[in-house]
């Protein structure tokens, strides 16, 4: 799924219409909020709605002003206006990211360990370029540290600006995914059920940790 930001989906500016998807919590959109965001009519706001449901971005819920996101519709959230790069490239992209992983699984400051990295998308595929890196990266808890611990080290290290699910989870999943990326913007790490789902199942096994 490739488009410049400036590109008309739906009669709506692609970045316009992804930055709108990116506000939605919990893969759903709520229709008033739709209308309200973009400043259009309710007449008009169904109307793109009915289409979206018909090219599968979104399906019915049983509420009737919430719509599920599905596969395309996730995939135009997550959706990067950047320029593609190279199979090489990316590839050297990759090698960094296993780099960094062995590095932050000999590293005691860390309290996760990294076990598999999997790609899925455009990287695996035979084309010659990606707009960005599809992966999902299973963090695992060191064996030495304790669910309890997890959540002391996490509140302690948490910048006092984060909300509450931010402290919980600061040193299990923020934190590394942090050091993991190194701000690298053609690295796209996904759940583990948004991956499968992205992907239909076609994951590939790019690097697992060593006993």
């Amino acid at each position: 799924m490739r488009f410049k930001s400036d590109d008309l989906i739906f009669g709506i500016e692609a970045k316009r219409l992804r930055d709108v998807f990116k506000k939605c919590p919990h893969d759903t959109l709520n229709k008033v909020f739709f209308r309200e965001e973009l400043k259009i009519s309710k007449k008009k706001s169904d109307e793109i709605l009915d289409e979206m449901i018909k090219e599968k971005y979104f399906i019915k819920t049983d509420y009737k002003d919430e719509l599920q996101f599905l596969i395309k519709g996730n995939a135009f959230r997550n959706l990067k206006f950047i320029k593609p790069i190279t199979k090489k490239v990316a590839q050297k992209y990759v090698e960094e990211l296993i780099d960094r992983a062995q590095k932050m699984n000999n590293d005691e400051y860390y309290i996760m360990y990294v076990d598999e990295i999997y790609a899925f998308g455009s990287f695996i595929t035979d084309s010659p370029d990606c707009q960005d890196i599809d992966l999902y990266i299973s963090l695992k808890k060191k064996e030495h540290i304790s669910n309890e611990e997890a959540r002391k080290i996490s509140t302690k290290r948490a910048p006092r600006a984060t909300n509450f699910l931010e402290q919980l989870t600061w040193a299990s999943i923020i934190e590394p995914n942090k050091f993991l990326k190194s701000k690298n913007k053609y690295l796209s790490f996904h759940e583990q059920a948004d991956a499968d789902n992205a992907s239909n199942g076609n994951l590939k096994l790019l690097w697992k940790k060593t006993p």
